[in-house]
């Protein structure tokens, strides 16, 4: 996993930079705490020793059970999927940088809760407004944090043995581009609707 991440929307650049990463009865862990150094972290460990709920813990406090588009038994996931075994109640606290200010999110299990804080200081409390204010922050929302930063290991795996068209269309899903191309085309018509409608006059 990578500590930092950047995008460009409409000229600006976005850059988180994870710091810090607590997790309390979350998947796999009871508690951890992981501190992150600058530039590149890497994650090793045995299959089942917690490396993807390091990564689900990351997606889950950013952006809430929205993040997983994984059914488990049947039914989408919960937040109760999402509490260690042994315990009821759990949380995620990321902690990290954007333009120079120190943020943290704290999520809660089962329910959701959330805030945001920057320096400290709360800014936005609620799914909603926590959702809304992040977006602004990060220039990321759910859906594009799902397809570039949070692909299934077993896709990824088999993209290994992808013709090279089948890799184009591959990363163009993960990019969402089949769906700017629906909102190109959409433009497009009507532009020429518009076009028609002042000849018309």
């Amino acid at each position: 996993a990578k500590a930092n991440g950047s995008s460009l929307t409409f000229g600006r650049i976005f850059c988180l930079i994870i710091k810090e990463l607590e997790l309390d009865n979350f998947r796999s862990f009871s508690h951890a705490r992981l501190d992150f150094v600058p530039g590149q972290n890497y994650i090793f460990g045995q299959n089942w020793q917690g490396k993807s709920s390091i990564v689900d813990a990351i997606g889950f406090a950013l952006f809430g059970v929205a993040i997983f588009p994984k059914k488990v038994a049947g039914t989408a996931v919960t937040s109760d999927h999402l509490v260690n075994e042994a315990s009821k109640h759990g949380a995620v606290e990321l902690r990290f940088e954007q333009d120079g200010f120190e943020y943290s999110i704290h999520r809660s299990l089962p329910g959701g809760r959330v805030s945001l804080k920057k320096s400290d200081a709360e800014i936005a409390v609620g799914i909603r407004t926590v959702a809304e204010k992040l977006v602004a922050l990060l220039g990321v929302d759910v859906k594009l944090f799902q397809n570039i930063f949070f692909s299934d290991q077993d896709d990824l795996r088999k993209s290994l043995e992808f013709s090279p068209e089948e890799r184009r269309v591959f990363i163009e899903r993960l990019l969402g581009v089949e769906e700017w191309k629906q909102r190109i085309e959409s433009l497009l018509a009507t532009r020429k609707a518009l076009e028609e409608f002042l000849a018309d006059l």
